[in-house]
């Protein structure tokens, strides 16, 4: 049995580009475009304009956080406090212009302002702690995603302040991720599914049978083992160049959970059974689905480095001349794009997702930079399906996905000495900009409804990636991390004006299944004589109670679904073969009328023609007259001479 399942599926802007954002439905063709709408995602309007949200009842607007990140020691010590940032309220936040800063030598020159002020869902502290962070932003995030809700977090900041302490956090204290999955296990506790025989595959769900079962088992093994090994071999110290570090030190905010891989054997150890038991004392959240709902638990790690995706729970090939494998992105059959070929690893426990993540953490693409001493160099993308299975197993399990992203920070390109430094640093702000694009184009087409612009999805893997959260497949949320450095006031400006843009995006309404033509198909199939629709009125309270469930198909039983794909081919047949002959026709018309206007400029060619060749022939007479006489009147005057 295999189910198709949609895979959900989002760069800074130039100084002078104002964050106004509209809907993104076309007025033009109305007819058309009107049925599109669930397809893409609607956008409020503008700062400082009147609110139109009111024409898209029961959307929300995409809910963006702010965390500031604390000074450090050695900063306070070079004297960055120079009071850049200040939070006015729970969602209001001010940027000052310091004094060495290029922002203010515009200022200085006339041009732009030395302050600025943005709005946003909610403002955190440096005085927050991870768990006071996770319960005011992640916990509802957790709880959609364990009733059927796909979901997308994704950070995002210059480098070096905080984005992948806040999504991993430290072996004491833990991030959004690590204890997103503790809430996940500790939620699902008996409903968990114990068998590894349905697996998530691409775009589909697929039944392994047991030696697929036993694969996947020797499959998760050996990645496990490679934390193994890592515990017992010396970390890697740095060299004359810059070479890429694996998991260095957790000096850093931006180091995350990369760090325990520098302590030694007993000390990661401990530190495992500390962050393992640390978890488990997590609170679990309501689930809606019935009893009888099992839940199976994938995850998968991959990074999107130089515009190359690999997968971080793949191991790291041995020898001189090691080559990563790459891999691809494609499209299903609805143009939902996802990774051909990655990983997908089935954990039962928390303990086991945590360690998964250490594995990745250990692949992931890691230097030091300017501003940062173990920087990450990629985007990583840590995604986690929850299959919700039928115990009876007569229907394809629903999927719902919680995918973090952990974008890599944004840096100024003349900051980066080194080849390989500077070549991450042009590609991470591409690809950042790439989703700025998107965001402007989608404003523009807003703007312009009569003129509609193509969205540049296809232009950045970090883009295709995020397209079908754009697309209404899903929802995302969005973590703003702010650096308080004085050094760092253009760059986190910049971040900020991108973030208020991103902030009024408005989420699209979720593509619901159109139940009612499968029931009127049910209703019309021979399967019905044995059900219990005895007269009209039942069957009209049952539509009615259906259409409240949001789409709800498992009331009906297999062969009544497996009925209504039938009937589903030969209507297909039926509008094919109307298309055909739509087209035929078509043809046959578009030829007559090729043929008529040929045939009518054939006749208007050959009566130009015939006036031409009239007007041609009376020149040319009129000039034999005219040689006739003048021969005429010479051979009279030589005869006269004579």
């Amino acid at each position: 049995m295999t189910c198709h399942v949609g895979s959900p599926g989002l760069g800074v802007l130039s100084d002078d580009e104002s964050p106004v954002f509209e809907s993104t439905a076309a007025d033009s063709m109305a007819d058309v475009r009107k049925d599109l709408l669930s397809d893409f995602s609607c956008i409020s309007p503008g700062l400082g304009q009147a609110s139109l949200i009111s024409a898209h009842e029961g959307t929300d607007k995409v809910m963006v956080y702010v965390r500031i990140r604390p000074f450090t020691e050695g900063e306070l010590e070079k004297k960055e406090d120079q009071g850049c940032v200040l939070a006015e309220d729970q969602e209001s936040l001010v940027l000052r212009a310091p004094k060495d800063s290029f922002s203010m030598k515009n200022v200085e020159r006339g041009h732009g302002q030395s302050v600025h002020k943005f709005t946003f869902s909610q403002i955190f502290g440096p005085e927050v702690d991870q768990k006071q962070f996770f319960d005011g932003t992640m916990r509802q995030v957790v709880k959609d995603a364990l009733n059927g809700q796909n979901w997308l977090v994704y950070t995002y900041g210059v480098t070096n302040s905080g984005k992948t302490y806040t999504i991993q956090g430290t072996s004491k204290d833990g991030g959004i991720l690590p204890r997103a999955i503790s809430l996940i296990f500790n939620s699902v506790q008996d409903r968990l599914y114990k068998s590894s025989d349905l697996k998530p595959l691409s775009n589909e769900v697929i039944w392994l049978d047991s030696k697929q079962v036993r694969q996947e088992e020797v499959k998760k093994i050996s990645v496990l083992s490679n934390l193994r090994e890592e515990q017992l071999v010396t970390p890697m110290k740095s060299g004359g160049n810059e070479s890429q570090l694996r998991a260095g030190t957790s000096m850093s905010f931006d180091s995350g959970i990369g760090g325990l891989s520098c302590t030694n054997n007993n000390q990661t150890s401990s530190q495992l059974e500390e962050t393992t038991s640390h978890w488990g004392l997590q609170e679990a959240v309501s689930l809606q689905e019935h009893a009888d709902v099992q839940i199976s638990i994938w995850v998968s790690y991959f990074e999107i480095y130089n515009e190359f995706v690999y997968d971080l729970l793949e191991a790291l090939p041995s020898g001189p001349n090691r080559k990563r494998t790459t891999l691809r992105l494609c499209e299903d059959r609805n143009g939902n794009p996802y990774v051909k070929d990655l990983n997908w690893i089935n954990v039962q426990s928390a303990d086991e997702a945590w360690k998964l993540l250490r594995v990745g953490r250990k692949n992931q693409s890691f230097a030091s930079t300017h501003l940062n001493q173990n920087s990450s160099r990629s985007h990583s993308i840590f995604s986690i399906r929850i299959l919700h299975l039928q115990s009876n197993r007569d229907f394809s399990p629903k999927i719902s996905e919680l995918s973090f992203c952990d974008l890599a920070g944004s840096e100024r390109c003349k900051n980066q000495r080194s080849g390989d430094r500077l070549k991450e640093a042009t590609n991470i702000n591409t690809s950042l900009h790439t989703l700025g694009r998107c965001i402007a184009a989608l404003r523009q087409n807003q703007q312009n409804k009569l003129k509609q612009n193509m969205v540049p999805f296809r232009d950045s893997k970090l883009t295709r990636v995020f397209q079908a959260f754009f697309t209404g497949r899903g929802k995302s949320c969005m973590i703003v991390n702010i650096n308080q450095c004085a050094s760092t006031y253009d760059e986190t400006l910049h971040a900020m004006k991108f973030s208020a843009i991103a902030s009024q995006l408005v989420q699209a309404p979720p593509m619901k299944l159109n139940l009612p033509t499968i029931q009127s198909l049910i209703k019309e199939s021979s399967i019905l004589a044995n059900r219990s629709y005895t007269d009209d009125e039942d069957a009209e309270e049952g539509s009615d109670e259906e259409g409240s469930s949001e789409g709800d198909i498992t009331m009906f039983n297999r062969e009544e679904l497996l009925q209504v794909i039938e009937n589903l081919k030969v209507l297909l047949i039926k509008k094919s073969q109307e298309n055909l002959d739509m087209e035929a026709t078509i043809r046959k018309d578009v030829c007559n009328e090729m043929m008529e206007i040929m045939q009518e400029q054939k006749t208007q060619l050959s009566e130009a023609m015939e006036d031409e060749r009239e007007l041609l022939e009376e020149m040319y007479e009129g000039r034999l007259e005219n040689l006739k006489e003048s021969l005429t009147n010479y051979y009279k005057r030589e005869l006269e001479v004579r």
